[in-house]
């Protein structure tokens, strides 16, 4: 078997219903560890939006994959990754509905940075990149949580210099 036609049997394989349960669980998982943190500390996009971000993320590209067996099939090429490259688009959307500025501050940057961030895992999700997905499901979790005690230890000390 030569490499062409190991692509093109790679390829030509569709998810079967427990691969696509798996992967739409893998994305639910996703955005419901980072959907709670940003419910627990009273952001404007919780739990629920985020889980909805990355399963319809992970479903269009499911679809994206399905319509390249598809038509794959008969001799077409299409591109599996389009309908994800619009969800990336469109999502911030989505997230520049969470931004609000109240005076001479903005707030919603990070809540709208974890609906793309999860909107992207979910892809990854979708297309069978687990370990994409829960790992950057775990870097996300940290920089929310981590980096915030972090930075308001930082913001903190640096108050306490200029006094």
């Amino acid at each position: 078997m030569n490499w062409s036609e190991l692509w093109n049997s790679i390829m030509n394989t569709q998810p079967g219903l427990a691969e696509i349960a798996l992967r739409l669980t893998c994305a639910m998982l996703v955005g419901l560890v980072i959907g709670t943190e940003r419910e627990y500390t009273h952001r404007p996009a919780g739990m629920r939006t985020h889980i909805l971000v990355a399963l319809g993320a992970c479903a269009v590209s499911i679809t994206g994959e399905l319509l390249f067996s598809k038509y794959n099939a008969v001799g077409a090429f299409p591109d599996p990754a389009r309908l994800s490259a619009q969800v990336i688009t469109g999502v911030g959307f989505l997230g520049a509905g969470t931004i609000i500025r109240e005076g001479f501050s903005v707030k919603g940057l990070t809540t709208a940075a974890s609906v793309w961030a999860v909107a992207c895992l979910g892809i990854a999700a979708g297309f069978g990149y687990y370990a994409l997905a829960l790992f950057g499901m775990v870097f996300i979790f940290v920089t929310l949580t981590v980096f915030e005690w972090l930075q308001d230890t930082l913001m903190k000390n640096h108050g306490d210099e200029l006094e």
